[in-house]
């Protein structure tokens, strides 16, 4: 839980940064030209969960089932069963 919540330019990877933001700003374009450009800095001052959740508030990333309906699936897979009453 903790890399999920840690800024993305506290991770040596600012190179990579870079590259995400020329990708997430060429879809972003095609989508909606004119957009505002995104720059790796920008994105470093993100947490991953907050990526994700940025990505698919810009309509550039979907889920097949949303994660809180998969929390909510593996926390009632945990449940231990209930007995029938006597």
């Amino acid at each position: 839980m903790r890399s999920l919540t840690r800024r993305l330019d506290s991770l040596p990877i600012s190179d990579l940064l870079g590259e995400i933001a020329q990708d997430v700003n060429q879809a972003l374009q095609q989508r909606s030209p004119g957009t505002v450009p995104v720059t790796g800095a920008n994105l470093g001052e993100l947490s991953l969960i907050q990526l994700v959740d940025w990505l698919r508030s810009q309509g550039l990333l979907q889920y097949v089932q949303a994660p809180e309906d998969i929390a909510r699936a593996q926390l009632v897979a945990q449940e231990p069963a209930s007995s029938p009453p006597p």
